[in-house]
């Protein structure tokens, strides 16, 4: 485990092959002409992911109407997450990294104090990957609550800067 590892906005996301929820093999690669909405979350058995997870899936059509794909990660297993997607009617990626291997490379592997217990586990964060695979921005333990609106509110900001600076 290596809790040296921080990305910034303006790094080259990491590359990575995981499975997704239905056990299809899924590379960020694959999504190179897309933007890549990537959040990492603790777990699908807790309510903040709970509800970040719907939010994002109540918001994916403005999503792909921008070109994104929207990715979460967690250690939970292809069946948890099948289980998850299922019994809360997601519309989104769900990829497993059960032996956070990827988790520890965009160095979201932290020691997570709760209930004072501590144990090692998955910092919730939100990074917007752009077509060039730049990490654009980062949210470091977002609050849920409105979070995904400030990421597509972002994603609009940043297309706009694009095209306001291709038409310079």
């Amino acid at each position: 485990m290596n809790d040296e590892i921080v990305l910034s906005v303006g790094d080259i996301a990491p590359e990575f092959c995981l499975s997704d929820q239905d056990d299809n093999y899924v590379c960020l690669e694959h999504y190179r002409n897309k933007w890549k909405i990537l959040y990492f979350y603790d777990s699908d058995k807790t309510e903040d992911s709970i509800l970040e997870a719907m939010d994002f899936t109540a918001m994916s059509e403005g999503f792909k109407k921008l070109n994104a794909i929207i990715i979460g990660i967690s250690t939970d297993s292809t069946k948890n997450h099948r289980l998850f997607q299922r019994n809360n009617s997601l519309d989104i990626t769900l990829l497993s990294d059960m032996e956070h291997e990827v988790i520890e490379k965009y160095g979201v592997w932290k020691i997570i104090s709760r209930e004072n217990m501590e144990h090692h586990g998955t910092e919730n964060t939100t990074f917007i990957i752009n077509l060039q695979g730049k990490i654009t921005d980062i949210w470091r333990k977002p609050i849920v609550q409105g979070h995904v609106t400030e990421v597509l509110n972002k994603l609009i900001e940043l297309q706009k800067e694009i095209y306001n600076a291709d038409r310079e």
